[in-house]
């Protein structure tokens, strides 16, 4: 099957959105905009996204990067519908009383995992609500060995993510690479690496970690994006 290209991603994104939306996936966390109580879910979007993405149509003329924030919120946003009934009255449509958030995110990460692993730079929506590149292939499982150290672990799971979430452009990486670089550092001057010593020397002079360049170091990974969108808050 021939990979998508971006509009024909961003087709089919904006589509099953806008079902799902249509199904009443998205009103326990954003409400519903019903003719007898009006609702502006288009502001709510707009504050809390950073981008006016209601009604959902909007995604079909978005840019990758509010695309994929986008669809990054609508998930964290998502509820399955378990009880609701239909509003004749001007066309208002459903409305959902009950909702299980774990199944609806569940179901809508499946269908965008779906569509965005075909996409020509495929992209995978992960449980924590960040969509990152797909790995190369036999690179897939590799994840971080853990320190014990948490504000240490929590600076490798940041530069991890500011490598490999959408949006990084090249120098979000390079910091990103950098300030792995300083943990290293540090537990080289701590509780060792486990590294071969000539390794630890290779990595630790490379021109992009040790600065040779005209970028400096910085203490704190880089997180800037194109979007105000962070996907830390989590609806209940």
């Amino acid at each position: 099957m021939p990979a998508l290209d971006f509009k024909e991603m961003r087709r089919l994104v904006a589509e099953a959105c806008i079902s799902f939306e249509q199904a009443g996936w998205f009103q326990k966390h954003l409400g519903k905009d019903c003719v007898d109580a009006p609702r502006d879910i288009s502001a709510l979007t707009l504050e809390k996204l950073g981008q006016d993405i209601w009604p959902l149509s909007e995604l079909r003329e978005l840019d990758e990067d509010w695309v994929l924030s986008a669809v990054e919120f609508l998930y964290l946003h998502s509820a399955k519908p378990t009880r609701s009934h239909n509003h004749d009255w001007s066309g208002c449509g459903i409305h959902v009383t009950s909702a299980d958030s774990p199944s609806g995110r569940a179901a809508f990460r499946a269908r965008m995992n779906g569509i965005l692993s075909r996409y020509s730079t495929a992209y995978e929506l992960r449980t924590d609500g960040e969509i990152w590149r797909i790995a190369p292939t036999g690179l897939e499982e590799l994840e971080a060995e853990t320190t014990g150290d948490d504000k240490i672990d929590m600076r490798v799971t940041n530069a991890i993510s500011a490598f490999r979430r959408h949006g990084a452009d090249e120098e979000n990486k390079r910091q990103a690479v950098r300030d792995l670089a300083d943990v290293l550092e540090y537990l080289r001057t701590t509780s060792g690496t486990a590294l071969p010593v000539k390794d630890e020397g290779y990595l630790l002079t490379s021109p992009i970690i040790s600065g040779s360049g005209t970028m400096t170091r910085s203490k704190e990974p880089s997180t800037t994006r194109g979007s105000t969108w962070t996907g830390s808050s989590t609806p209940t």
